[in-house]
C-alpha cells in the first residue's frame, strides 16, 4: 500500500508550494497590520506584534489599540507646549516697561460722588 501523497505529480507539488506561500503572505499581512498601527501610534513594533500573535485575533488587539492613547501625540502636545513656553518667555516685556500706578490698581480707587451705579430696586 503506498501512501496517498506518493500518487501527487511534481507540478501538483509546485502549486500546492504556491499556494502555501500565498496564504503564508495573506496570513502574515494580517499579523503585521496591528503592530504596524501601534508602531505609528508611538507604542513598541515588536511588543505588539508579539501580542499579536500570542492572541491569534486582530480584533482584540485592534480595540485594545483604539482605547490606549496616542503617544506620538502626546510627545507632539509635549514638545507643543515646551516650544509656546519659549515663545512666551522670549515676548514677555522688560521689567522696566510695566507701569505701576501708585496706590494700587485703578479699579481699587474710591469714586468721587455721583449718581449710584446699581438700581435701588434690586
Amino acid at each position: 500500500m503506498t501512501p496517498a501523497f506518493a500518487a501527487v505529480s511534481p507540478a501538483g507539488w509546485v502549486v500546492l508550494g504556491v499556494i502555501t506561500v500565498c496564504l503564508g503572505t495573506v496570513g502574515l499581512a494580517i499579523v503585521v497590520t496591528v503592530p504596524r498601527q501601534a508602531y505609528r501610534r508611538g507604542h513598541g513594533f515588536w511588543s505588539w506584534l508579539f501580542y499579536q500573535l500570542v492572541g491569534l485575533n486582530p480584533i482584540y488587539p485592534l480595540l485594545l489599540l483604539a482605547v490606549l492613547p496616542n503617544r506620538a501625540r502626546m510627545r507632539l502636545r509635549e514638545q507643543f507646549a515646551a516650544e509656546l513656553d519659549a515663545k512666551l518667555l522670549a515676548a514677555r516685556p522688560p521689567a522696566a516697561a510695566t507701569v505701576a500706578f501708585p496706590g494700587g490698581s485703578v479699579g481699587d480707587a474710591v469714586t468721587a460722588d455721583g449718581p449710584p451705579t446699581s438700581s435701588p430696586t434690586r
